[in-house]
């Protein structure tokens, strides 16, 4: 794509030697991180995000392009954007190399690379009747001056356990001149340097696949009865690994416990193992009114109690609750035992609707749950 992308280069450029500023990228999960732990053979989604250095120098991005490496395996094309503003970077809006946005394959040499992925925008103001591509009737203004999603794809993880890296490198790009305006010729441009690169980081190991209780579920059914007797709640959670394997290897020292807001946390007495999944069994239930979370390695699942909140929508016990419960009854919506059994009959019923009341006003023992929220969001920060 270079020698291709030359062209337009050569075609648009001002003659300017001084670089108006820096493209800085970095290559992240298509969730944010810059760090993943997967299972073996799983599929990672990838983004390339970019910003340049200055806002005020330039009009934005013209042109880009780099490549990937993974040292993990061969990488297979980025996704070609059919839409947004990168849309008008790819052919016949745009100008790529031969072979596409996404970038080649198999460069002889250069085998399970992904070769200039990328491409520029019509700044040269060609149409149709000149070549077939870059057809594109409007240049894209401002580009990169917030961070924008340059490139996005997915690779598989190797089967092997270990650390892999997808690197981007020779990264170049273009800016459209400060001052810009069409002038039905071309819009002039300048070369943007290098700034900062950011590489994905992949660990292929034991990772947590699914909990039970999932992951921020909130227990709204009473804590004991309302005279008190038979203290009710979580005490233990269900973790499911990517493999036996990998259950068999954890215990209880290999986890860590948080209440938010804080307090002194549960202890984990046992480990239960049955296949792929682990039983943390605390040393007593968690607190009413808190998250209490278990983190292992990059995972955290995080666990609430709060009597009476059976939507669990605003992490608060509220009179809606009781309209929430009645839905729950009558098919409405779906809802787990932990949301709908408030009174821990084994069964979601009309008694429920009345310990809901019951709750939020504090009869019996209970405390007065009405509009008392858990105070911060889950995942918590």
């Amino acid at each position: 794509m270079r020698k291709l992308l030359g062209l337009a280069i050569a075609a648009a450029l001002s003659g300017s030697t001084a670089l108006a500023t820096d493209l800085n990228v970095w290559v992240v999960s298509d969730t944010g991180f810059d760090m993943v732990t997967v299972p073996p053979g799983a599929t990672v989604n990838y983004e390339v995000r970019g910003v340049l250095s200055s806002d005020t120098d330039n009009e934005g991005l013209a042109l880009f392009g780099f490549d990937l490496v993974f040292d993990g395996g061969a990488l297979g094309q980025a996704v070609t954007p059919s839409s947004g503003p990168i849309a008008s970077f790819v052919i016949p809006e745009g100008i790529t190399n031969p072979a596409g946005f996404g970038g080649t394959a198999n460069v002889p040499g250069r085998e399970g690379d992904l070769v200039q992925i990328g491409g520029g925008q019509n700044t040269i103001n060609n149409d149709i009747g000149n070549a077939p591509y870059p057809i594109a009737e409007a240049v894209v203004i401002g580009l990169g001056h917030t961070e924008i999603v340059l490139a996005a794809g997915s690779l598989t993880a190797p089967d092997v356990e270990g650390t892999y890296t997808l690197s981007l490198a020779n990264l170049f790009a273009n800016v459209i001149k400060q001052g810009e305006t069409e002038d039905g010729t071309y819009w002039a441009v300048e070369e943007a340097g290098v700034g900062t690169i950011e590489n994905l980081m992949i660990e292929v190991g034991c990772v947590i696949v699914s909990t039970d209780p999932p992951n921020c579920a909130i227990d709204a059914r009473q804590p004991s009865k309302p005279d008190g007797t038979e203290p009710a709640g979580w005490n233990s959670i269900d973790l499911t690994f990517s493999d036996a394997s990998c259950a068999a290897a954890v215990g209880p020292g290999d986890f860590s416990v948080s209440v938010h807001p804080a307090e002194t946390p549960p202890t984990i007495t046992d480990a239960i193992k049955d296949g792929a999944t682990v039983t943390l069994v605390f040393d007593r239930l968690i607190s009413t009114g808190k998250w209490t979370c278990v983190t292992y390695a990059d995972t955290t699942t995080c666990l609430g109690s709060l009597p009476g909140d059976v939507s669990a929508a605003d992490n608060t016990s509220a009179p809606a609750d009781i309209l929430y419960v009645i839905d729950c009854l009558n098919g409405v919506r779906t809802c787990e035992m932990w949301q709908c059994d408030v009174d821990r009959s084994d069964m979601c019923g009309p008694p429920d609707i009345l310990r809901v009341i019951d709750l939020l006003n504090g009869a019996g023992v209970y405390d007065p749950w009405l509009n008392v929220s858990m105070e911060v969001t889950c995942p918590p920060g």
